[in-house]
């Protein structure tokens, strides 16, 4: 469901038609209804930008919608060229609509040329309409290439883009698969992002609440609980319209077991270690809201690679390496 806004063009005493023969008095703008209001209000901004501008096409279609980095915006023009550009800041709202709707300005007569005078010719070929003539040719060309620039002349320049900051937290619960020996666990996850020009530095926490050790032999009583705490940096990707985010960091790891009840027969204790962490993390983009993620993190311990490490003597053997799977929700705080 989309929300319409018509803008009307006063400064044009008869409205120009469509292809459909439809007249046509402004740029039709449609705008989905999840924009938050900073964009609602850049649209309206917008609006008397456009109104109070000459040479936009008053039969352009154009079409907002929410983009992980602001909103996309694409623009049909009576001739059916079609141009598409992503937006980050509402403050960039309003020149880059005026850019997307202007008609360029038309090709000049060619210069009269003397056939008696060759060098007035060429000097006349090399004037300034010449250089009005290219500039009009570039801008239908970028046109075309989606890439609209506004005649160089009499334009000013947009502003340069702001690049936003966006800081995320969430949380659900995780899963664990350890190998050699092997465990199977549950428990808790959190984790928060900063991403900022898709890099992102993100901290996670996951909460074994337990961790069953399966195809061993066990002491009586075993029980495992573990508690990991890491930092990692990476990139973020668009799969649209998905968000995948792959990072590589450091975890810290502490675990604790205990056997045969409590003392002073019972044996246990604590052991703590760090693993290099390799994540990737499959979230859905929706702008300023919740998104809703599944990620994988897998932990190398490079201390207990090629050598059996124990917490007791009397306890199994730690795994060289885990799989931990998390889902739930995330949110946007910033």
């Amino acid at each position: 469901m989309s929300l319409c806004l018509l803008l009307a063009a006063p400064r044009n005493a008869h409205a120009e038609p469509r292809e459909d023969g439809a007249a046509c008095s402004g740029p039709t703008v449609r705008a989905d209804v999840e924009l938050n209001s900073e964009w609602v209000v850049a649209l309206r901004e917008a609006k008397r930008h456009l109104a109070a501008q000459a040479g936009t096409d008053t039969c352009a279609e154009v079409a907002v919608n929410p983009h992980p980095r602001g909103v996309e915006v694409s623009v049909r023009l009576r001739d059916g060229r079609r141009a598409t550009r992503v937006i980050e800041s509402p403050g960039d709202l309003s020149n880059v609509l005026e850019s997307l709707t202007l008609i360029p300005d038309p090709l000049p007569d060619p210069p009269s040329v003397d056939t008696t005078d060759s060098a007035s010719a060429d000097s006349t070929a090399a004037q300034p309409g010449a250089a009005k003539s290219t500039t009009a040719r570039k801008s239908v060309s970028n046109l075309d290439e989606g890439r609209i620039e506004p005649p160089a002349a009499g334009r000013p320049t947009p502003a340069p883009q702001n690049v936003p900051t966006s800081v995320e937290v969430g949380l659900g619960p995780a899963l664990a698969l350890s190998l050699a020996p092997s465990y199977l666990g549950y428990g808790a996850g959190a984790h928060a992002l900063v991403e900022r020009n898709h890099w992102v530095l993100g901290t996670r926490f996951v909460w074994h609440i337990e961790d069953r050790g399966t195809g061993q032999a066990l002491p009586s009583g075993f029980n495992m609980q573990q508690l990991q705490l890491g930092a990692a940096i990476g990139r973020r990707l668009e799969l649209r319209p998905l968000l995948l985010d792959a990072l590589l960091g450091a975890t810290v790891n502490v675990i604790n077991q205990e056997a045969f009840g409590a003392d002073p027969e019972g044996i246990g204790g604590a052991y703590g270690d760090l693993s290099v962490s390799m994540s990737l993390r499959l979230a859905t983009p929706v702008e300023r809201g919740t998104r809703f993620f599944v990620g994988t993190t897998v932990d190398v311990f490079p201390g207990r690679l090629g050598r059996s490490e124990r917490v007791d003597e009397g306890l199994p053997e730690l795994p060289p390496a885990a799989l931990t799977l998390e889902f739930g929700a995330s949110w946007s705080v910033w």
